[in-house]
């Protein structure tokens, strides 16, 4: 057993961010009427200002909110659908829904006990704004104690330690914490801070540059006022929060069972590294495959993992089953992180399900926000849980898949890719030495194995390394002007520590665009052909099925809905997991367009719902 005492550090990232505040209204008037089940202006709106757009210049807001509508009245449809078929009784979606109350809970005991109180000023949220619509690059240096600290600032300001020894960091309103914020956006370009203590280090911040944002600075503060007053809520919020957790958690001490945490860590390792999850949402994926997947049977899975001070204990088991349904995410880049990172976990999960229980003795199991949000997320649930059950029951021929690629090789190109040997250096003296040795005949191999700082493809059998013309920056660009054998002049480049290097390349090999063989490519081609036929499919039952509903929409009332620009897009980030309001991805909308295929499968591209939001169009809008 090894000590792992409740800590409220952990709670910090989650506390910085942004924060649903929840302002409960004596009136809620409707916005969609499907059969029996009611759409309010409240949850409308927390819907469409989680709306994720392209560019949300090319659409109205009339055009936003209707399609969206539209898009609600298909998912309520699939979620009553889904009870039908008493897919809300599956294992899955009972712990996914239980899960969602839980959040609820927590969401309404931040709002009253840390949120409420909290109040923003005209002067406050002007200065936000004017932090809001600027970013900010800094150099920053990192030290162990005050001394070096002081003596590392004295080198910067006497110029003998320069930027480059630094870290680079740009930084946007909200990403940092309210001390360094007030620090750095107050600095003048050149100006060096004094040391700040954060955590165990000593932290000292050049300001490099300041530039507009360019996606934030187009609007006056009017239009962004609600997020920057959600913004600076957050950040005080979070001391309060701090406040109110040290008595909430000061009896939730707890330890850890060492042989059954190995255990769960190699039960996990398989899931989380399994090689076939999409990258673009690895953390929902992880979750998805922990909920289909069962503990291979023991007796270990009964043995206490999380022993508390009180006497009660979490098996390896019950942290499992907490693990399926948790919103923080496990999708940690190697099995080092993911070992520490499952004890923060383990450490929120405590936290949320403390928060829980005193939600509960406070009486907010029946409030209005923890039933329609549990409402909302659990309609939202059970209509992907239709969709999947549609999407498992299409035939999938692989001849026609193999046709589909035989026929449209040309959109699934391998970019251009050059071989290139790399020398790159930190010193533009010694970058511009090395390149009048190498024009004089000098082996550039031999050159990059004794001063190169990057020894790629220096041992391979085939020498040299395979780059795609956005690679390497200015060094990229310049290999694909060279023809082979020829050498680049040095270039300035940035290293992953942002740090500036010198590179010079030689160019060995052109590999032009060819198309990807059809294995590398076959589970993407495969998912591309199974969302078109489930799109024709979806397209005909919905429009079967909205003529069997009583369908209604209020005009007038969803135009007073506030729109609040469509790129603002809000996360409940102390749910990493969760969007600020749930939402099937539907199809072709007119807005949105096609969000589940990639661009290069655009040959196999469904017929739009036009028919579909016609028909909307005719039976649904009205005064």
């Amino acid at each position: 057993m090894f000590n792992s005492k409740f800590n409220l550090k952990y709670l910090m990232p989650f506390a910085l961010v942004l924060f649903l505040a929840f302002v409960p209204g004596a009136q809620d008037p409707t916005v969609i009427r499907i059969g029996n089940t009611r759409i309010g202006f409240q949850e409308f709106e927390e819907r469409l200002n989680d709306i994720p757009l392209p560019n949300e210049s090319l659409y109205s807001p009339v055009a936003v909110k209707e399609d969206l509508a539209s898009t609600l009245v298909a998912e309520t449809i699939l979620a009553s659908e889904a009870k039908k078929d008493n897919l809300d009784t599956l294992s899955a979606v009972r712990a996914m829904s239980a899960e969602y109350f839980r959040e609820a809970l927590y969401e309404q005991w931040m709002n009253e006990q840390v949120m409420d109180s909290i109040k923003v000023t005209p002067s406050e949220i002007q200065t936000g704004y004017n932090r809001f619509k600027q970013t900010r690059y800094i150099d920053y240096w990192a030290l162990p104690s005050l001394k070096e600290a002081l003596a590392v600032r004295q080198e910067i300001v006497e110029g003998i330690r320069k930027n480059t020894d630094g870290k680079l960091k740009k930084l946007e309103y909200g990403e940092a914490f309210e001390n360094i914020e007030d620090t750095v956006y107050t600095m003048s370009v050149g100006q060096v801070s004094n040391p700040m203590k954060i955590g165990d280090q000593y932290y000292v911040f050049k300001l490099i540059k300041t530039e507009e944002n360019p996606k934030y600075a187009k609007h006056d503060v009017g239009f962004y006022r609600p997020t920057i007053i959600e913004r600076i809520r957050s950040k005080e919020s979070t001391y309060r929060l701090m406040d109110a957790m040290k008595g909430l958690m000061s009896d939730k001490g707890y330890d850890i069972e060492l042989e059954s945490y190995k255990y769960l860590l190699r039960q996990l390792i398989p899931v989380v590294f399994d090689k076939d999850l999409p990258n673009a949402d690895k953390g929902q994926a992880i979750q998805e495959s922990l909920l289909e997947t069962k503990l291979k049977s023991g007796k270990t899975n009964d043995k206490p993992l999380v022993v508390f001070k009180d006497g009660k204990v979490w098996t390896v088991n019950d942290v499992w089953r907490k693990l399926a349904v948790s919103p923080y995410p496990l999708n940690y880049p190697d099995a080092k992180a993911l070992q520490a990172g499952v004890l923060q976990v383990i450490d929120r999960l405590v936290i949320l399900d403390s928060v829980v229980k005193d939600a509960v003795a406070r009486g907010y199991s029946d409030s209005h926000y923890v039933r329609y949000q549990t409402e909302m997320w659990s309609n939202s649930l059970l209509a992907r849980a239709q969709l999947n059950k549609f999407r498992d029951s299409l035939p999938i021929k692989e001849s026609v898949v193999r046709a589909f690629y035989d026929s449209t090789k040309k959109h699934h190109l391998q970019p251009e890719r050059r071989r290139i040997i790399p020398l790159v250096v930190k010193s533009k003296a010694l970058a511009e030495r090395l390149y009048r040795e190498i024009r004089k005949g000098a082996d550039i191999v031999a050159l990059a194995r004794k001063y190169s700082v990057n020894k790629l493809g220096l041992d391979n059998k085939v020498q040299g390394v395979f780059i795609t013309k956005n690679e390497w920056g200015n060094a990229g660009k310049a290999a694909f002007e060279l023809r082979p054998g020829q050498v680049s002049a040095p270039h300035k480049i940035q290293d992953s520590t942002a740090a500036t290097s010198y590179v010079i390349v030689k160019l060995l090999e052109v590999k032009k665009a060819s198309p990807y063989p059809y294995k590398m490519i076959h589970r993407q081609l495969f998912l591309a052909y199974q969302n078109w036929l489930l799109h024709r499919y979806v397209n005909k039952f919905l429009l079967k099925a909205v003529k069997e509903y009583k369908i209604s929409i209020n005009q007038s009332v969803l135009a007073s809905v506030p729109y609040a620009g469509g790129d603002m897009v809000v996360l409940k980030t102390h749910f990493p997991l969760r969007t600020g309001a749930p939402g099937i991805q539907f199809f072709d909308s007119p807005v949105r367009g096609d969000v589940i295929l990639r661009p290069q499968m655009h040959e196999l591209n469904s017929p739009t719902l036009a028919e579909y939001y016609r028909y909307a169009q005719t039976n649904w809008f009205h005064e």
